[in-house]
């Protein structure tokens, strides 16, 4: 930012001000004061209990970072209970006692959505390669913490539904279940601490790991990939 010459107090507090407000730009993450905020000790693998009258911040994605063992991890808020004071988080499990908790800039938060057509319920295999929609991540690093999958079609016939995974550049799924895909959305909720994080050129895919058997197959898969950033 270019700051002008002063010529009044009036200025001089104008440029304070610019200042300050570039300042809070950077600001990415806050640190969360854990006395009388939230309880360290999670309720369950995927939720911890906040004061009640904070539970407004935690509004529904809502990038956050906890410390849990002395590492870092990345998630976002799925939802919270009112009354309860309860915040449900997507992201690598809570293993254990909160050491530290920060709430980040919204604008952290990345979506990637991609739509699969025609019946892709018995293509096994990569859908993105399938239809021709290979995905890299180019951007800074980030976390994978939260896959939405849905299908607008269901199988006709049969008793098998299809089964979904989110695979990386080494074949590995990120999530530690594949997804089973009904007709309503599909949220996976704890992915693997060590394959959530993705880098420059890194490449993403939607792979059906399990064909429906169903005729017709399956149809129109949507798929909505939520990262945070660091």
């Amino acid at each position: 930012m270019r700051v002008p010459s002063i010529q009044s107090l009036g200025q001089a507090r104008s440029v304070l001000q610019a200042l300050a407000d570039d300042v809070g730009r950077l600001q990415k993450w806050t640190l969360v004061p854990a006395s009388g905020y939230y309880n360290p000790t999670p309720i369950d693998t995927n939720s911890f209990r906040v004061a009640d009258d904070s539970l407004p911040i935690w509004t529904s994605g809502l990038p956050i970072r906890y410390r849990i063992g002395e590492v870092n991890y990345y998630g976002m808020v799925n939802n919270t209970a009112a009354g309860d004071g309860i915040v449900k988080v997507f992201g690598p499990a809570l293993t254990g006692p909160i050491q530290a908790l920060w709430i980040g800039d919204p604008r952290l938060v990345q979506q990637v959505h991609w739509s699969f057509e025609g019946e892709y319920g018995g293509i096994s295999g990569d859908l993105n390669a399938s239809y021709g929609r290979l995905f890299a991540w180019c951007g800074p690093p980030a976390y994978l913490v939260c896959a939405v999958l849905y299908h607008h079609t269901g199988r006709t016939g049969g008793t098998k539904e299809p089964t979904v995974g989110i695979y990386t550049s080494a074949q590995r799924a990120v999530f530690a279940a594949d997804i089973l895909v009904t007709t309503s959305a599909q949220v996976q909720s704890t992915p693997s601490a060590s394959l959530y994080r993705v880098t420059w050129l890194y490449y993403l895919a939607a792979r059906v790991t399990g064909v429906d058997d169903g005729s017709p197959h399956a149809k129109g898969l949507s798929v909505t990939l939520q990262f945070v950033l660091e």
